[in-house]
C-alpha cells in the first residue's frame, strides 16, 4: 500500500478529521493551518497537562477551591500515563498516546471531560476502539477499558469549571469489533494517501 500522509503513521486525531470533513483534513494536516479550539476543549486539554505533570498537581490539589482538585482524587491514577504506542496493524502504521495504561491488568484508561457523556457514548466513541485495535495489534488481545468522564459545566459568567462528578464507563469490544475496524481504519488510510496526492498534484 503506498503511503502519502503527511506523517509516517495514521492517529486517532487524523482519521477523525478526515472522517468528519476532507476540507479540514487539508487545512490542518496538509496545509498546517492551526485547529481552533473552544473553552469547552482547553479546559479538557488543563485537565490532562496537570493529570501528568506532578508539580501541576501537587499545586492544584493544595489549592482551596480550585475546582480541578476534587477531579483529581477522584480520577484513578495508572501505572503509565500518556502512554506512546506505535505498531504496525496489517501494513498500516499506527500511533497513539493513551491517557492510562496498566500492563499488570491490562487496562487501558481514557479521561474525557465535558457537559455529558453516557454508556452509550462511550461504547461508540471510535477513539477507544482506535486503541483497542492497537493494543489488539501489539499484544494479541483486547484490553479491558475504561473512560473516566469528569463533568465540567459553564458558571455565571460563563467561564467552564468541574463539577466534581466523576463518572467511568467500561467498554467492551468483541474481536468482531476489531476487525470490522480495520475495514474502516484501511478505507481511511487509503482516501488521506488519495487526497495528499490530489492537494499536492503528485
Amino acid at each position: 500500500m503506498s503511503n502519502y500522509t503527511p506523517k509516517l503513521y495514521i492517529s486517532w486525531n487524523q482519521m477523525s478529521v478526515f472522517e468528519r470533513s476532507k476540507d479540514q483534513y487539508v487545512k490542518q494536516y496538509l496545509l498546517g493551518i492551526k485547529f481552533q479550539t473552544n473553552k469547552y476543549m482547553e479546559r479538557g486539554l488543563e485537565l490532562a497537562d496537570t493529570l501528568n505533570d506532578k508539580a501541576k498537581r501537587e499545586e492544584v490539589e493544595s489549592e482551596l477551591g480550585n475546582d480541578m482538585a476534587m477531579v483529581l482524587l477522584l480520577l484513578p491514577q495508572y501505572k503509565e500515563t500518556e502512554k506512546e504506542i506505535n505498531v504496525r496493524w496489517m501494513n498500516i502504521p499506527m500511533f497513539g498516546k493513551l491517557d492510562g495504561w496498566d500492563e499488570d491488568t491490562f487496562t487501558l484508561g481514557e479521561v474525557k471531560s465535558g457537559k455529558k457523556w453516557t454508556q452509550k457514548r462511550a461504547n461508540e466513541h471510535g477513539q477507544l476502539l482506535f486503541y483497542a485495535s492497537m493494543i489488539y495489534a501489539l499484544y494479541g488481545k483486547i484490553p479491558n477499558i475504561k473512560l473516566h468522564w469528569a463533568e465540567t459545566q459553564e458558571d455565571i459568567i460563563g467561564q467552564v469549571i468541574f463539577t466534581g462528578k466523576v463518572e467511568t464507563f467500561d467498554v467492551k469490544y468483541t474481536l468482531k469489533d476489531i476487525l470490522r475496524f480495520y475495514t474502516r481504519l484501511k478505507k481511511v488510510y487509503e482516501g488521506i494517501s488519495e487526497l495528499t496526492l490530489k492537494t499536492f498534484n503528485i
